[in-house]
């Protein structure tokens, strides 16, 4: 009504539910709320609350439409959840993104603690991180940070990208103590080990294994390839494949297609969906004589006589049709990837989960 009578237009979406959350949690009387902005940071429905900690994880290249094409433009709107006199953390940043937060933290005043991907000494600002092993269950690392050293942190997630995610984690429970709150060691290391991420790097099943990631842009893509040549670079790869046709497909598929034998083509369920045939043909375009298009009806055909040095390509409209398609393509000692949408992952994860 506010907004009506103020000629604001009416509420979006995401802002009624914002709302609605805000209520709730007041209503639940929590004692701690993880707010996570929406998209930017600065103009976001999320942003009107004043926080007790600002975190801003690693920032890459998304949304440019909206938040800029460079990743210092792009940080200026996340800085926009910071405010004056709030301890704020930091992950991993490239130099152009992590020079906009040091400026805006000296101009509003606020500490600042920043997360660094190499191990070093005790510094009054900065916690560092060493990996000590990991496997497909998890992995276990050492975390320096300015109050405490914390040896042989578990966490049940895989992905070295997670190493950043998780100190950045024990970096907001340790400014949290400048607010008077302190969280004691046993349950960050508990907290740690039990976090899931449903949909980021999810392994549903085994035999063959199947992997689903909701990578939809190119910081993403990085690390499911990372993740794949890492855990599973000797194994068959089937690569499902949905992409908005907002995003910087092209660049994703180049950095992506490589890694499979077999790539199928689909369509999340969105407006926004580049169509199942308009994928292959990208697809097809950029990898010109490294990858052959072979028809669903020819499959098996396809398989037998297609040279393993060749991507053999796959087009399904339907998500269903290209989950049961890489299923009946896999060996058990295969690994079958569903990736690059959001959307997409919500609709295979229900499918996958009932399987």
């Amino acid at each position: 009504i506010y907004m009506r009578k103020n000629n604001l237009g009416s509420p979006t979406e995401f802002e009624v539910v914002t709302a609605i959350g805000f209520l709730y949690f007041k209503e639940q009387a929590v004692d701690f709320l993880v707010l996570e902005v929406g998209m930017g940071g600065r103009l976001d429905a999320t942003n009107v609350v004043t926080p007790v900690i600002s975190v801003i994880t690693t920032i890459s290249l998304d949304h440019q439409q909206y938040l800029g094409n460079t990743l210092k433009s792009i940080a200026r709107e996340k800085c926009g959840i910071i405010k004056p006199g709030i301890p704020v953390v930091a992950g991993t940043q490239e130099t152009e993104a992590m020079t906009v937060i040091e400026e805006t933290c000296d101009l509003l005043k606020c500490s600042l603690t920043k997360v660094i991907n190499t191990e070093t000494d005790k510094l009054p600002d900065v916690i560092s991180y060493r990996p000590v092993s990991d496997d497909v269950k998890g992995m276990i690392f050492d975390i320096n940070a300015p109050k405490n050293s914390f040896p042989s942190i578990e966490i049940g997630l895989i992905g070295r990208h997670q190493l950043d995610n998780a100190a950045t984690a024990v970096g907001a429970v340790e400014a949290l103590s400048l607010t008077g709150t302190n969280i004691n060691k046993n349950a960050i290391y508990s907290g740690l080990k039990a976090a899931r991420w449903p949909g980021r790097l999810e392994i549903l099943h085994e035999k063959p294994t199947v992997l689903i990631d909701g990578a939809h842009n190119i910081a993403g893509i990085k690390a499911l390839k990372q993740t794949l040549e890492q855990y599973f670079h000797n194994k068959k790869k089937i690569l499902v494949l949905g992409i908005l046709q907002d995003k910087d497909y092209k660049q994703m598929l180049q950095y992506i297609v490589n890694v499979a034998n077999i790539v199928i083509s689909t369509a999340p369920d969105s407006p926004r969906a580049l169509s199942a045939a308009g994928l292959s043909e990208i697809i097809i375009e950029i990898f010109d004589d490294n990858a052959i298009r072979v028809d669903i009806k020819d499959a098996d055909i396809g398989e037998k006589v297609c040279s393993d040095a060749l991507i053999r390509v796959y087009t399904e409209d339907k998500i269903e049709d290209a989950v049961n398609l890489a299923r009946s393509l896999a060996a058990p000692e295969d690994t079958i990837i569903f990736a690059g949408s959001l959307y997409m992952i919500g609709h295979v994860r229900a499918l996958l989960k009932n399987i």
